[in-house]
């Protein structure tokens, strides 16, 4: 994606303090000027990157099944500056089945 301003919207999601990112895990970003709905894989750290965003108000989203994160959602503002936002996540107990 390309946009005039050409900002970026990055952060980290881990599991916990010294561990690595969780497989599976996506982290989505919407709304914007264009309204967009972008979707990406943090690395293996947990590093996540969107680019060339315009300036405007996102959301930006962290996704899975197994992983409660914490903000459930971070509320962004890009303008003419790059922004970084962290997530972090707590594993979900999977039900015991009798």
């Amino acid at each position: 994606m390309t946009a005039p301003q050409g900002q970026r919207r990055r952060g980290r999601g881990q599991g916990g303090p010294g561990e690595a990112a969780t497989p599976g895990v996506t982290v989505t970003l919407t709304g914007g000027p264009t309204n967009v709905n972008l979707s990406v894989a943090p690395d293996s750290r947990g590093r996540f990157e969107f680019s060339g965003l315009a300036n405007g108000d996102y959301v930006v989203t962290p996704v899975s099944t197994l992983i409660a994160f914490r903000p459930v959602s971070w509320n962004v503002t890009i303008n003419g500056a790059n922004r970084i936002v962290n997530f972090r996540g707590s594993v979900i107990p999977l039900p015991v089945v009798p």
